[in-house]
């Protein structure tokens, strides 16, 4: 399979935030599967999600979660709420939570998680109230 276009790949701006985001809508890409994507990802990106057929089968999105940093010990890929991906970069970036916590969480519909209770991020924003 040949690897993701380049050209595809571009920058989006969220609030103090850069997100890199390669979109890829192809049918040659069709069928793609979790080992695909860590093979053919960008060596410069962490995280990929993916939509496949189990994603578009639900009203909850939940996409393909999946591990591809090739500097550290890679977890296996897992379901992730299409909502809850802006906390999971969010949380990841900064430290408070790494994305393998994230493989055992339990979703609730609407779950937006900033940080867990007790944290220090968690007692930041409580303190702030």
């Amino acid at each position: 399979m040949a690897p993701f276009p380049q050209a595809a790949i571009f920058e989006a701006r969220t609030g103090r935030r850069t997100v890199y985001v390669t979109l890829v809508d192809d049918v040659h890409y069709e069928g793609i599967t979790a080992a695909d994507v860590t093979a053919l990802a960008p060596a410069a990106h962490d995280l990929g999600y993916l939509a496949d057929a189990q994603t578009f089968a639900s009203p909850d999105l939940p996409l393909l979660g999946i591990d591809i940093d090739p500097e550290q010990e890679r977890v296996a890929a897992f379901r992730v709420p299409a909502h809850a991906v802006s906390a999971i970069e969010t949380t990841e970036e900064v430290g408070n939570m790494f994305f393998a916590e994230y493989r055992v969480y339990e979703w609730q519909p609407g779950d937006l998680v900033v940080a867990p209770r007790g944290t220090a991020v968690w007692q930041v924003y409580r303190d702030l109230q």
